[in-house]
């Protein structure tokens, strides 16, 4: 069983995300606003974090830092509607485990991050 953190504006499709996450078995706690959630991060113990860098207040890859320097190190995947080949190199160079553009489906997305 993993822990999941989901940090996302879109309430739909992370509802959606998070109930295909949990029905094979893991936990998943949802932040729909950057307040808190990457404090989240540090205090909680998550295995992977869902993290959508084009969230409204969000500095992107400087806040992709500070979850990937939390004291547990989570993989980081971040989650994206807008596909950037330099952001997604950058990304990945820095630590983040995935880059990856939203599909519409998020069942789509969870059967490939769980097993």
């Amino acid at each position: 069983m993993g822990r999941f953190l989901i940090i996302d504006h879109d309430l739909g499709f992370s509802a959606e995300l998070k109930d295909a996450i949990e029905s094979r078995g893991h936990v998943v706690t949802h932040a729909g606003r950057l307040d808190g959630a990457v404090q989240k991060a540090f205090v909680a113990s998550y295995d992977v974090v869902l993290f959508n860098i084009h969230m409204q207040n969000s500095t992107g890859m400087d806040t992709l830092a500070d979850i990937l320097h939390a004291e547990c190190a989570p993989e980081v995947v971040v989650l994206t509607d807008r596909g950037d080949p330099d952001e997604a190199e950058h990304a990945i160079r820095i630590g983040a485990w995935n880059y990856i553009e939203r599909p519409s489906n998020a069942r789509a997305l969870a059967l490939s991050l769980v097993h």
